[in-house]
């Protein structure tokens, strides 16, 4: 069940980009905390197509593979991080500037984004969803199980079939790339995140790249010494108190809090609850 509110903690100037460009970045998974974002998956895969009986499923294997690789080169995921959790120490400390940040609480029916995993294609209502995080390692090799047992099941109808074949490999490969968006190290799971997820369809050309089903133009950030791409989610449309119903200001918050209010009243948040985080670290 999608909670209510979801969290995105950020440092103040983050916050404030958020508020004054209406705006949600979502960035390139690969550049997240986690080196294993997106391939994380990979070994529970492997696991369990050596579980797959050989030889009879031999082709559907090889080829499961040389789609699935081919998937995972091509769909480049752009997310936004948030949590169901607006007052986690371990958030403050490693998303909000070490507790001097905020906690921005996002209505999620005010934001209407489906919950599902998106599509790579040319609609962005299909390329863009709200997924929750699978941390647990048996609920992940269960789900990849199934997804490759129903990809055999069409298989089976017609091995010689090269169209059957391709049926069952669209069914597998791709379905499969879409949960490495959400499969996490279980050492994450504190975070309880979910994820605005976004998979526009980009083509590189010689000179050139092109894409489809995309919300916005593709835009570029500096993180540290490295260049980040990214999409802008729009929410001007909604943006007012319904959208943000509460803010949480962190442990070591210095925000005076009139200045503070001020700064909510011109930007359409006055009626927007301001809590501070009941976390004492300091």
């Amino acid at each position: 069940m999608m909670p209510d509110i979801l969290y995105h903690y950020c440092d103040v100037s983050t916050f404030m980009k958020i508020v004054e460009s209406r705006e949600l970045w979502l960035s390139n998974a690969t550049k997240m905390n986690d080196y294993l974002e997106t391939v994380w998956i990979n070994h529970i895969i492997d696991k369990s197509l050596q579980s797959i009986e050989q030889p009879k499923y031999k082709e559907f294997t090889e080829q499961f593979v040389i789609h699935y690789n081919a998937n995972q080169s091509s769909v480049r995921p752009y997310i936004f991080c948030l949590s169901a959790d607006g007052d986690m120490l371990s958030q403050w400390r490693g998303y909000a500037d070490d507790g001097r940040g905020i906690a921005i609480g996002i209505s999620t029916k005010q934001l209407n984004i489906e919950m599902k995993l998106p599509y790579t294609g040319v609609n962005s209502n299909l390329s863009t969803g709200l997924f929750p995080c699978v941390y647990d390692e048996i609920a992940q090799g269960e789900l990849v199980r199934k997804v490759l047992s129903q990809g055999i099941e069409i298989y089976n109808k017609n091995p010689q079939d090269p169209r059957n074949v391709g049926t069952s490999l669209i069914e597998t490969a791709p379905r499969l790339r879409m949960f490495s968006f959400v499969f996490k190290n279980p050492s994450f799971a504190e975070e309880m995140e979910w994820r605005i997820i976004h998979t526009p369809m980009i083509l590189a050309k010689e000179n050139d790249f092109t894409y489809w089903g995309s919300n916005s133009e593709v835009f570029f950030r500096n993180r540290g010494n490295d260049i980040v791409s990214y999409f802008k989610y729009d929410l001007k449309s909604i943006f007012n108190t319904d959208l943000i119903p509460e803010i949480i200001l962190g442990p070591k918050s210095s925000i005076e809090q009139n200045d503070f209010r001020l700064y909510l009243q011109a930007n359409n948040l006055c009626k927007t609850v301001v809590k501070y985080s009941k976390s004492t670290y300091r």
